[in-house]
């Protein structure tokens, strides 16, 4: 038996802000379909980097997916290409994805060796003049201090 490893993506972050994805919104996709199926049929016209299936449907009550490519020139023209696909006697809508997924924000910058950081915290944030509690709100005055 041959033991299958999930492979690392070759291209980095698919999130990054890169512009050289192209994301595809496709609904209509049949009840069950494989993650593998989808992307069969869509390597066909491009180089697939990905493909979601969320488990949800959308408004008008199909399940979607969505399907990401690198290297595609002219993404109007490719969305075009792809109108007339067909799965499981279901002819999938595709659209250009409305809403691209934001690039997440940028790892916070480390402090370099022996500098500080700008903000400092104060060592009492109040007057400290170990008194409790009760005898601050009576408004007794500290004990004198006594040494040993």
């Amino acid at each position: 038996m041959k033991v299958r490893r999930k492979t690392t993506n070759k291209i980095g972050n698919l999130h990054n802000g890169d512009s050289d994805i192209t994301s595809l919104y496709v609904s209509n996709v049949p009840v069950g379909i494989k993650k593998g199926e989808l992307w069969k049929l869509f390597k066909a016209f491009g180089k697939v980097v990905d493909v979601n299936i969320p488990n949800k449907k959308n408004s008008e009550g199909s399940f979607f997916c969505f399907i990401k490519y690198t290297g595609i020139e002219d993404s109007l023209s490719f969305e075009q290409s792809l109108t007339s696909l067909n799965i499981k006697n279901n002819l999938l809508r595709v659209n250009l994805s409305k809403y691209p997924r934001k690039p997440p924000p940028p790892p916070p910058i480390p402090f370099r060796s022996g500098h500080p950081p700008t903000a400092t915290i104060p060592k009492y944030a109040g007057i400290h003049d170990h008194r409790c509690y009760a005898s601050a709100l009576l408004g007794k005055n500290p004990a004198p201090h006594q040494g040993i």
